[in-house]
């Protein structure tokens, strides 16, 4: 025979075992009785398939809450009956939480001690408390999953009987079935009225994780309960539902009062183009002035502004910057110019130095070096009055109360959010947060372009990952979890932290003259270039600083090309990757490494489709 033919025949035989000793449900009886309080009795009748498969028995799981205007009411499930084989059984009641369909009530019949397999009846009875809602203006509604979305197994011959009360018949109800899939507006179920106040719903076969929900529409008030009474909502819910638009607002009218005191410009003027810079400053005080932060990314420019004034020369090769100290007098330098000459690159009489990356305590005291005299400039900008607060320690300050504010908002959000969409989506939101909160810090704080690209994938992903988790979530869900409040104080924290320190009017001044230097370099022409170089043939070389503090270092370098200028003899290296400089003084903060030794989802109450009302749940074996 045929090898192919074998396989074949071999994996077939193998399936076909499966197949037939797979678990399923051969019958399924419910009696449904609605009564004229608006309560329900429920009894399953089910005769469960073990196959030649060995279980304690089974467990069967139905939700206990349904969802009613964003919030999981209690449908008050109670008096619980259980029989197996037409006895009373051994069963556990225990509360379990599942993906889809929220909090559940797990029945749990049989015996740890005791297996079993082929087929045996069991039968579940219980009462419920919450059974009418209200469709509309004139209807109220009773909606039931007979059949829950959550079993494993596929169930034959389905049959329920529904009773109803005296007040309601035939004649003044309308009945609707929904069967398949969770979310299903068709139906393969059969209705037939077996008198004036009862009717049965019949379905020969559904699949695994398939179900049969009717609804029973009758006039409002037909019933001692009121579909609008038991849909409205408490003080304590209306509160919760608007609890995070007022948390919003809070947060709003906070950031909104300290960004209009201390992160606004009052002089702000318009900007026109500057061809020099500004006067007596040097331009790690120009950094400060012109983005209101003394960072790692001036210091770059400050060195080839020293190598361009004749006190080192630099030095690229690979990864690593050397500049070499020259004699020259210092006098003509600022404070912080001279701090950056003798007190980080040439100290004890040393005459050169390399960017690269360093030990542990090397890199420590370089990027202590650094904060101090940041510290220094931050400080010179108040005290010489360009800014009206040390923007540094305003920035702190901000950090300090918004932290105190928010805090207790986002805690009260996480256990509002619990109560309206459960603990797994609420969780999960926060988880989302983190990763949103991330990509936006690395966007805010780096001036990078590949930082930025990084920030934008990196979001792009964590969304794709966590759209699973909030498919069966509706966006009015979404918004109150704490991931919306939580944007809004990432979001416009790290706006108004980017934008704290308020100018002087000298400093506004300075400001203006930045912007306007920044849109002559980003913008100027050859022939403009051409006309400066013959006034002054070092004129590129003077505004390189300024060029790559401003961001357009590309544009200015163009001109030694186009204008074929020879590169300043002061720097040695591949001059097109003059300000990659940063990166290596980046690299030198950083010690070497050294050698190591669910969404939970409550069935909506309104019905409608298959799974869209109480109960239902599903279950398996054990």
């Amino acid at each position: 025979m045929n090898k192919k033919i074998k396989y074949f025949i071999a994996i077939s035989f193998i399936f076909f075992s499966i197949f037939l000793n797979a678990e399923s449900i051969k019958k399924y009886d419910i009696d449904f009785k609605l009564l004229q309080s608006g309560e329900l009795r429920v009894s399953e009748n089910l005769l469960y398939d073990f196959g030649s498969q060995l279980r304690h028995g089974i467990y069967r799981d139905i939700p206990y809450t349904i969802k009613l205007n964003n919030f999981n009411r209690d449908i008050g499930l109670y008096d619980f009956e259980v029989y197996q084989d037409f006895q009373d059984a051994n069963y556990i009641k225990e509360k379990v939480t599942s993906n889809v369909s929220g909090k559940n009530t797990r029945i749990k019949i049989g015996d740890k001690n005791k297996k079993i397999t082929s087929t045996h009846h069991y039968q579940i009875d219980y009462s419920v408390e919450l059974g009418v809602l209200n469709r509309d203006e004139k209807y109220d509604v009773t909606s039931w999953n007979l059949i829950g979305n959550q079993w494993k197994y596929p169930i034959k011959n389905i049959k329920a009987v529904i009773h109803l009360p005296q007040s309601l018949s035939k004649s003044n109800t309308i009945i609707n079935t929904f069967s398949g899939g969770f979310g299903s507006t068709t139906t393969h179920a059969k209705v037939k009225w077996l008198n004036q106040n009862s009717f049965e719903v019949s379905i020969a076969h559904l699949s695994a994780r398939a179900g049969l929900t009717v609804d029973i529409l009758y006039p409002i008030n037909s019933l001692e309960q009121s579909g609008i009474s038991n849909q409205g909502k408490t003080l304590f819910e209306g509160f919760i539902g608007i609890w995070h638009w007022l948390a919003i607002f809070i947060i709003a009218m906070f950031n909104y009062k300290y960004f209009n005191r201390f992160a606004s410009n009052k002089f702000a003027r318009s900007v026109y183009p500057r061809y020099d810079s500004p006067k007596d400053l040097s331009i790690l005080q120009s950094g400060l002035l012109y983005d209101k932060f003394a960072n790692d990314k001036d210091f770059t420019p400050a060195i080839i502004e020293l190598a361009q004034q004749g006190y080192l020369t630099i030095s690229k090769t690979g990864q690593t910057t050397s500049v070499l100290k020259l004699e020259k007098d210092t006098k003509n330098l600022t404070d912080d110019m001279k701090y950056l000459l003798n007190n980080i690159l040439f100290v004890y009489g040393t005459t050169s130095f390399e960017f690269k990356q360093k030990s542990n305590s090397e890199a420590t005291a370089l990027a202590q070096k650094f904060k101090n005299l940041n510290e220094n400039l931050y400080e010179w900008s108040y005290n010489k009055n360009y800014m009206q607060t040390n923007p540094k320690k305003r920035r702190e300050s901000f950090l300090g109360r918004i932290f105190l504010l928010s805090t207790p908002l986002m805690i009260i959000s996480f256990f509002t959010s619990i109560t309206i969409v459960g603990e797994d989506t609420t969780i999960i939101s926060l988880m989302n947060l983190v990763f949103i909160t991330v990509s936006l810090v690395t966007w805010f704080s780096s001036n990078h372009i590949p930082s930025k690209i990084f920030a934008i994938i990196f979001a792009i992903f964590s969304q794709i990952i966590f759209l699973g988790f909030y498919t069966n979530l509706i966006f009015s869900d979404l918004l109150h979890t704490p991931l919306i409040l939580g944007l809004v104080i990432a979001i416009t924290t790290m706006y108004i932290y980017k934008n704290i320190g308020r100018y002087t009017r000298s400093g506004a001044m300075i400001k203006n003259h930045l912007d306007g230097l920044s849109e002559f370099i980003s913008k100027v022409k050859e022939d403009e270039i051409k006309r400066r170089l013959k006034e002054d043939p070092l004129y590129l070389e003077k505004y390189l600083p300024y060029a790559i503090l401003l961001g357009h270092t590309k544009h200015w370098i163009s001109f030694y090309d186009s204008l074929k200028i020879d590169q300043p003899n002061w720097y040695y290296g591949d001059f097109n990757r003059i300000s990659n400089i940063s990166n290596d003084i980046s690299r030198s903060f950083h010690a070497q490494a050294q050698p190591s030794s669910g969404s939970s989802y409550s069935s909506s109450g309104g019905g409608g489709f298959s799974g869209g009302g109480s109960g239902g749940g599903g279950g398996g074996s054990w």
